[in-house]
């Protein structure tokens, strides 16, 4: 079951770790070899703002619906979410079956620079959860196509042709790290959270 954040007005801060799955070798020359594993996910924490007993109660109530690591939830993260650019046009893949880390697309206006940056992130609207993170500028050239350089390759599936790449609003999907889920009381009855996730894509 997924289930969406209903307190995202109380997030106060957010911690994103990129996890890779890299294969390292260290021989005893000290010569390191390392392999990519290809798999990659988010570990994010969630860092709340201080609630009311009320609002801890209620709290408490959506995070036990999760039952622990069973179940995962959207979540929407204030400005993390959000392009940093000022574009607001479509964006749409140019063919399907693109695997690696570099998706060409179109739709674009024609010659233009940091129409997205580094650092935002994007999703594929329909083939898949996973969200990733532009590691270099999108700029499109005279016919209106340009390349999204990702952080990863494509995970679990690839995007159809003319799938929309979501840029703004984009929602992570996450699950608890832990099945043990606790809060702390203050001496006025105001409650603190923590809130440890992970990217859970394949749900």
């Amino acid at each position: 079951m997924v289930n969406e954040f209903p307190f995202t007005r109380l997030i106060k801060g957010a911690v994103i770790s990129d996890v890779y799955f890299n294969f390292v070798n260290e021989s005893q020359s000290g010569v390191v070899e390392t392999k990519s594993g290809l798999g990659h996910n988010y570990d994010i924490t969630l860092e709340l703002t201080r609630m009311s007993l009320q609002e801890s109660k209620e709290f408490m109530g959506w995070l036990s619906s999760l039952r622990g690591r069973l179940n995962a939830f959207n979540l929407t993260i204030p400005d993390i979410s959000y392009t940093t650019s000022s574009y607001t046009g479509s964006i749409t893949v140019k063919g399907a079956g693109q695997a690696g880390n570099q998706i060409a697309v179109d739709g674009l206006p024609v010659s233009t620079r940091r129409i997205l940056k580094r650092g935002d992130y994007v999703k594929f609207e329909t083939s898949s959860k996973k969200v990733y993170r532009l590691v270099e500028d999108l700029d499109s050239d005279g016919a209106g196509e340009g390349i999204l350089y990702l952080n990863s390759v494509m995970l679990l599936s690839t995007p159809n042709d003319n799938e929309r790449v979501v840029y703004n609003n984009v929602d992570f999907r996450l699950r608890l790290v832990s099945d043990q889920q606790s809060f702390s009381l203050d001496v006025i009855k105001r409650g603190d959270f923590v809130l440890n996730t992970r990217e859970a894509y394949n749900l």
